[in-house]
């Protein structure tokens, strides 16, 4: 399969727009963000993960839309801060007015390319906990496609 589309720029744009949301979270790219520790802060950690597809126009079509699984971990101190960032993670990432349709939160594509679809996956990933009292950690994942056509 012949891939037109530079996964790099996207999950920047991702990583991006995770980090301009209200409340100034830091964003780790595939790993936990450089200093975090979720007793201080809760903090986001995007992976793309396996998965996707290429459709519309043959493979070798420049138009062809590619659609990019990420798995977006929201990780704090306790279950609440964990669900809490995690929701609000999704609004940023998919969330859509109820009368437009548009996302709540613009963001131009990056360049040469449309993101033109952000929606959940559907199924959520549940609460998981690591360690032990008093230092658990808790992660929330969620997962996104994202549907990316080159411009």
């Amino acid at each position: 399969m012949t891939d037109h589309i530079d996964h790099s720029l996207v999950t920047d744009w991702l990583i991006a727009l995770l980090e301009g949301m209200e409340g100034g979270f830091a964003v780790g790219d595939h790993a936990a963000p450089p200093g975090a520790d979720p007793r201080e802060d809760p903090y986001l950690v995007v992976w793309e993960i396996p998965g996707g597809s290429v459709e519309g126009p043959a493979l070798t079509a420049p138009e062809a839309d590619h659609s990019i699984v990420y798995q977006v971990d929201a990780v704090g101190f306790t279950r609440k801060q964990a669900q809490r960032l995690a929701a609000r993670a999704g609004r940023a990432v998919a969330g859509r007015d109820a009368v437009t349709g548009a996302y709540l939160v613009a963001a131009s594509s990056p360049a040469g390319l449309s993101v033109h679809d952000r929606i959940s996956e559907g199924a959520f990933g549940g609460v998981t906990v690591e360690g032990t009292a008093p230092d658990e950690v808790y992660t929330v994942p969620n997962r996104y496609v994202l549907t990316v056509t080159p411009a």
